[in-house]
């Protein structure tokens, strides 16, 4: 291989690795997003309404 293509064959393969890179972090940090809503979920107060009135919300006008 000369100089130039093993230029170009570097450069993409540090691209590639950099591309690797950035999607691992993308799905680390969407990870601990999910984790961080699930947990909020779980520690979700019940709702406050009493049982003869209902749970749901009506967003009819």
């Amino acid at each position: 291989m000369d100089g130039v293509s093993y230029t170009t064959a570097s450069q993409a393969q540090s691209h590639a690795d950099a591309t690797l890179i950035a999607l691992r972090q993308t799905a680390d940090a969407q990870r601990q997003v999910a984790e961080m809503l699930s947990r909020q979920v779980e520690q979700a107060p019940p709702p406050a309404n009493p049982p003869h009135l209902g749970q749901r919300v009506d967003t009819y006008a």
